[in-house]
């Protein structure tokens, strides 16, 4: 008799195997997670470096440009013909009354025009912050 209790008791006490692995599984998946989260998160070592030198530094150069119209014009669409390499979308920055944001793009297969009107104003800084008046299509 005793010997029909214990195999019946071992045959009660077979393991999972899928269970088992199934929380292997997710332990994996959410550690990974975890850690990718971390790392992003986390700034890098050289952004560190790079916050420590540039706070050390109390003095900031500054440097005085005058330009006229066109040459703020052809300087600003070089870099922005530069930026837009491969994109589906071209503007054109130009400064004459207002400041004015000119492109195409496609649109369901048509060529679209745009324009942005803005109004330009100098913060104490010495930035210049644009502010949207109106946008044609």
């Amino acid at each position: 008799m005793q010997r029909t209790k214990n195999s019946a008791a071992k045959a009660v006490k077979k393991h999972n195997y899928w269970k088992w692995a199934f929380i292997l599984l997710l332990a994996i998946v959410l550690g990974s997670g975890l850690f990718v989260m971390q790392q992003v998160i986390a700034p890098n070592q050289q952004a560190r470096e790079i916050t420590q030198k540039t706070s050390s530094h109390q003095q900031h150069a500054t440097i005085n440009v005058e330009m006229n119209k066109q040459q703020l014009n052809t300087t600003i669409n070089y870099y922005l013909k530069r930026q837009q390499k491969n994109k589906k979308i071209k503007y054109q920055f130009y400064v004459d009354q207002a400041a004015v944001l000119v492109g195409t793009t496609k649109l369901l297969g048509q060529r679209v025009s745009f324009s942005l009107y803005t109004q330009p104003t100098v913060t104490s800084q010495g930035n210049i912050l644009l502010h949207a008046k109106s946008v044609a299509i």
